[in-house]
């Protein structure tokens, strides 16, 4: 309770020292994955040698990353750090939206790199006439 007789709600789910290190391990994450999946994009779109089947498929995973690391991370440290979700119900349904639909993506896409490797491993003479 605080001065006035009122119950006081907390507005952080943990310690302020808690909070603070995950504020700086998602500004870490957020920076390097940001930076990192940049210049693979970047790769990819400006040098014509990456433009092969593998290289395709990098990109889409970089891109699926970008846009976790915008949209899903930010959300994620706010459920994270407040009790009450701060965005509203219309914020809520996209961040879902925007969640897993992105979250798919990198998936579907690391299942067609892992396809796309085994045929290249395993199938070798054909995977080279047929890419």
């Amino acid at each position: 309770m605080d001065d006035d007789g009122e119950s006081y709600v907390p507005t952080f789910r943990q310690p302020l020292t808690a909070s603070i290190i995950f504020s700086i391990a998602y500004l870490i994450v957020f920076v390097l994955g940001l930076i990192g999946n940049f210049f693979v994009v970047l790769a990819v779109a400006l040098h014509p040698s990456l433009r092969t089947a593998t290289d395709y498929l990098i990109f889409s995973l970089a891109t699926a990353d970008l846009l976790i690391i915008l949209f899903c991370l930010p959300t994620t440290l706010l459920n994270n750090l407040l009790i009450e979700w701060q965005l509203g119900s219309y914020g809520c349904k996209i961040s879902t939206f925007i969640n897993s639909t992105t979250t798919c993506v990198s998936i579907f896409t690391l299942v067609a790199v892992t396809g796309d490797r085994y045929f290249a491993i395993c199938r070798t003479l054909r995977y080279a006439n047929e890419f």
